[in-house]
């Protein structure tokens, strides 16, 4: 698994070296990889998330060039909602009773807006914003985490072997589609 070295994120993604060409990003993806500067894995893993769910990257661009957000914290998962509901949930002295895996999966789902309502007094009541509030509502599809890591490992290879096997790669691309 060299291609989950540190370097070869930088050397390809991260440094601009991936053309918009390639079958792994297109166009928008690189901007938005440009636009936010993921610094490590796990930014990057986060970005993927947000790009690849329906309704998070655009809804969460603005925040992140405001810096009132970062890619390390933003929610781009369904796993990472529900980690922030269960430490609200113990920070407020509650017992999480199923409610937390309830509420990211409602969202995971993209049925946010069917159930603002509840989601919102729930969220209010442990202490979140209004801005988090819409955007965890607002949210049309989420990638579960597995997913989102085996999609980024899936298009790390495909870089790191059109870097290290060009001419292979070439073909592939050419023959194969």
């Amino acid at each position: 698994e060299e291609y989950l070295r540190e370097d070869i994120l930088k050397e390809t993604v991260l440094n601009g070296n991936v053309r918009a060409d390639l079958c792994v990003y297109n166009g928008a993806t690189i901007d938005a990889i440009r636009e936010t500067k993921p610094r490590n894995y796990l930014e990057f893993t986060k970005l993927q998330g947000l790009l690849y769910g329906a309704n998070t990257y655009n809804q969460v661009k603005d925040i992140l060039k405001s810096k009132a957000c970062s890619l390390t914290n933003v929610p781009a998962y369904r796993e990472d909602i529900f980690n922030e509901l269960r430490n609200a949930l113990s920070k407020s002295g509650k017992k999480d009773t199923g409610l937390a895996l309830y509420i990211a999966n409602i969202v995971r789902k993209g049925k946010g807006q069917d159930n603002a309502e509840m989601i919102s007094r729930c969220l209010r009541e442990l202490g979140f914003d209004q801005t988090y509030i819409a955007y965890i509502t607002n949210i049309s599809f989420m990638f579960t985490k597995a997913n989102g890591i085996a999609f980024l490992k899936r298009s790390l290879a495909l870089i790191w072997y059109s870097i290290k096997y060009r001419e292979q790669y070439a073909h592939a691309v050419n023959t194969v589609g």
